[in-house]
């Protein structure tokens, strides 16, 4: 059994000396988001329930490998874990290594590769943040930390009203729950219930050559081939 206990962290290593230097001493307090804000009355029907968005803290536990070789299991979870990362400001991710560890043990090797290899798919250094915790046994695995957001429908099991009492012609009081525990359920990233998500660029040169072949009156429109033609097969009559 291992539990996760921050105690003083020693150094691992001059590939990381700079984040050090830059983010200065590492807390080992766990990373808190503020909460959301509480929700405006509602306006329409439609808007009597919402998803809530609520803090909290992923993990991701790898397993020490000699040389501080990752497997390819864990490069695809560290390729996953980058993406997810990428982009947000606030994103702090703890590389917390286990007290069983030390200069050049596989414990050690495995955070600093690990770390390498967020760094050399999109994080940034200064993201990134070392850590060690205590273990009352060895065999204890790295694990990544960082906060983040769950989104939380409304419990709709209670309360509801009669749906054939329509005399007072007023809007169910459970109108919209069932959606809106479906959208928390669904959403692939609950920041998007808080603001929307940027736009990209648009594409300027797909839009030029629509425009030019507008004022030359020709067809604006992607030609089809056979597959988007809608004929039926003739191989089969």
């Amino acid at each position: 059994m291992w539990s996760i206990k921050p105690a003083p962290f020693a150094q691992l290593g001059a590939a990381f000396a700079l984040v050090m230097v830059l983010a200065g001493c590492a807390s080992t307090k766990p990373a808190t988001i503020a909460s959301a804000k509480p929700p405006p009355p509602a306006l329409t029907p439609l808007d009597q329930f919402k998803p809530e968005l609520e803090p909290s803290l992923d993990r991701l536990a790898l397993t020490p490998h000699p040389g501080g070789v990752l497997s390819e299991a864990q490069k695809a979870v560290l390729r996953t874990l980058a993406a997810s990362l990428i982009g947000r400001e606030d994103a702090k991710l703890t590389v917390n290594v286990p007290s069983s560890g030390g200069a050049g043990t596989p414990e050690d090797q495995t955070a600093l590769a690990a770390a390498s290899f967020l760094s050399a798919n999109g994080v940034r250094v200064d993201q990134i943040r070392m850590a060690r915790y205590e273990v009352r046994a060895g065999g204890a695995p790295i694990v990544l930390s960082h906060p983040s957001l769950v989104a939380k429908g409304p419990d709709c099991s209670k309360g509801w009203d009669d749906y054939a009492a329509t005399g007072s012609n007023r809007v169910n009081q459970h109108f919209g729950c069932a959606a809106a525990a479906n959208l928390a359920a669904l959403v692939a990233d609950p920041r998007d219930l808080a603001h929307p998500t940027g736009e990209q660029p648009a594409d300027a040169a797909r839009r030029t050559m629509v425009f030019d072949k507008y004022r030359k009156g020709e067809l604006t429109a992607s030609a089809k081939d056979d597959q988007a033609s809608g004929a039926v097969s003739t191989a089969v009559k």
